[in-house]
C-alpha cells in the first residue's frame, strides 16, 4: 500500500478557517466500509439528530469536520453522497485514502462498524444555486469525492444542461466510481467521462455505448479545447499541479472553482 505523508502546515482547521461551516456538531455511527480501491476505503456513517431534534444538512461538494474520540487532530473529509441519500437512509458517505495523517489512518486502521464520532459540514467549494448551463469537472485521485458528489446530484435532479468529467489518477483501479460513472453514461446521453492514468494498467473494458475509455498519459491543457465555452463553469479538486493547469486555462471558461484545502507531498 502506498502511503500519502501530509504536511503538518496544512492543518484542516488553519487551511479551513476562513470558509463557511455549519455552528452544529452531530454525532456519527459508522454503519459500514469497504475496500473501494488498493488504497481506499468507503464507509457511510448515520447521522443522528441534535438534543432540540436539529437535522443534518449539508450541500453536495463540501467537506466534513470529524472529530474522533482519542485524537486532538481534527479530520477534513469530502462527502462523496448526496442530500438526497441523506433524507432517505439518513446516512452520508466518504471515500478516504490511507496515509499517515492521524484521522485518515485511524479510518485505515481503527475505525470499525459501530465506531462513533462527531462530525459538522462546511466547504464553499459548491454548485451555483440555480446553475443553467454546461458544465465540466477536472478531479485527480481522491479529489474526486466532492465533485461525484455533485456529479451524483445533478443526475438526481435530471440536469438538463451538458456534464463533462475529466478525471485523472496513478491506475485504473484508483478511478473510484468508475463503473457507477460508466453506468451513468448510458442512462444520461448528456453526461460524458474521459478518464487518464498516470501509471501502467491494463487495457479499458468499457460497457457498450460507454465512448470515453482511459488514455495513459498525464491530462495537458489540450484536453480542455473540446470542452471549454465563455459560459462554461469549470470546478477543480486535485493536486497542485492540477489546480496549476485549470488555472492557465481559465481564459476559456466563464468561471472556474477550485478546491485548494488539501494538498499532499
Amino acid at each position: 500500500m502506498s502511503t500519502t505523508t501530509y504536511l503538518p502546515t496544512r492543518d484542516h482547521m488553519v487551511v479551513t478557517k476562513g470558509k463557511r461551516r455549519n455552528d452544529t456538531i452531530h454525532s456519527a455511527v459508522v454503519v459500514s466500509l469497504q475496500d473501494v480501491s488498493p488504497t481506499t476505503k468507503a464507509f457511510d456513517l448515520q447521522v443522528g439528530k441534535t438534543a432540540d431534534g436539529e437535522g443534518f444538512f449539508f450541500s453536495p461538494g463540501q467537506w466534513l469536520d470529524v472529530f474522533i474520540p482519542g485524537l486532538e487532530v481534527i479530520g477534513g473529509f469530502s462527502l462523496t453522497s448526496t442530500p438526497k441519500q441523506l433524507v432517505l437512509t439518513g446516512r452520508v458517505s466518504l471515500a478516504v485514502k490511507y496515509s499517515t495523517w492521524p484521522p485518515a489512518h485511524w479510518f485505515h486502521t481503527e475505525c470499525t462498524v459501530g465506531s462513533e464520532l462527531n462530525i459538522r459540514c462546511g466547504g464553499d467549494f459548491v454548485l451555483p444555486e440555480n446553475p443553467n448551463g454546461d458544465l465540466v469537472f477536472l478531479a485527480g485521485g481522491v479529489g474526486i469525492n466532492p465533485i461525484a458528489s455533485m456529479i451524483f446530484h445533478l443526475m438526481e435532479i435530471n440536469y438538463e444542461h451538458s456534464i463533462t468529467l475529466l478525471y485523472t489518477a496513478k491506475t485504473e483501479q484508483e478511478l473510484l466510481f468508475k463503473a457507477r460513472f460508466d453506468e451513468l453514461q448510458l442512462r444520461y446521453p448528456k453526461f460524458c467521462a474521459h478518464y487518464f492514468v498516470t501509471e501502467e494498467t491494463s487495457g479499458a473494458n468499457e460497457p457498450a455505448g460507454v465512448q470515453s475509455g482511459f488514455q495513459k498519459r498525464r491530462i495537458v491543457g489540450a484536453d480542455f479545447k473540446n470542452h471549454s465555452d465563455s459560459s462554461v463553469i469549470l470546478f477543480v479538486c486535485g493536486p497542485p499541479s492540477l489546480i496549476d493547469l485549470a488555472k492557465s486555462q481559465s481564459n476559456m471558461y466563464h468561471q472556474i472553482k477550485f478546491e485548494e484545502w488539501w494538498t499532499s507531498a
